[in-house]
């Protein structure tokens, strides 16, 4: 919209994930579980955090859960209810509250997931099927700014993004490889 960038690729997937503590004690499988009387949630604030802004209130909306997890508020590291507290940094709060016992579970990206586990917490990760992980939905955009100064240095970075090589440093990551059709570059509509 500002004239910065014409053309773009998509060059990764990342996809939603119920982080829990270590043995999964609550028995949780899915998004509906979020919603019972003995889940307590660490959720990601849906006022400056993508994940929820995004992608999970609409997963938690469609499983008819938001209004129970929100009780319509939109804050930022504030309870909600006596069963929901919003983060200001869900990837960093999450992990500790589940580790603190205050939190049971709490929606996070996948790759926060095996971030917390090489840290070393006593979490796992619930994968999801795609309708709630929305893999295919996050998607990472990248392109050169029209008016670089160093145009080339760009063109050789996003030459790299699209080798398998790069696809799978990310991929040991956690992240989900975009498809060759993705990796191409295309006009900015």
């Amino acid at each position: 919209a500002s004239g910065m960038m014409d053309t773009y690729s998509i060059y990764m997937h990342n996809e939603l994930q119920i982080m829990v503590a270590k043995g999964n004690p609550k028995g949780i499988k899915g998004i509906k579980d979020l919603g019972r009387d003995d889940v307590k949630t660490s959720m990601p604030n849906p006022v400056n955090e993508g994940i929820m802004q995004f992608y999970a209130r609409k997963v938690l909306e469609r499983h008819g859960l938001w209004q129970a997890i929100s009780a319509n508020k939109e804050c930022v590291s504030c309870q909600t209810t006596e069963r929901n507290w919003f983060t200001a940094v869900h990837h960093r709060e999450t992990p500790d509250r589940i580790k603190a016992g205050v939190s049971d579970a709490g929606i996070v990206w996948k790759t926060e997931v095996l971030e917390a586990l090489r840290d070393g917490a006593p979490i796992e990760g619930i994968e999801l099927p795609a309708n709630d992980s929305l893999r295919q939905e996050v998607s990472y955009a990248i392109g050169s700014l029209t008016n670089s100064p160093r145009r080339a240095g760009a063109e050789a970075y996003l030459t790299f993004l699209r080798s398998a090589a790069a696809q799978e440093a990310y991929a040991r990551f956690g992240f989900v490889k975009a498809t060759a059709d993705e990796l191409v570059s295309r006009a900015i509509p």
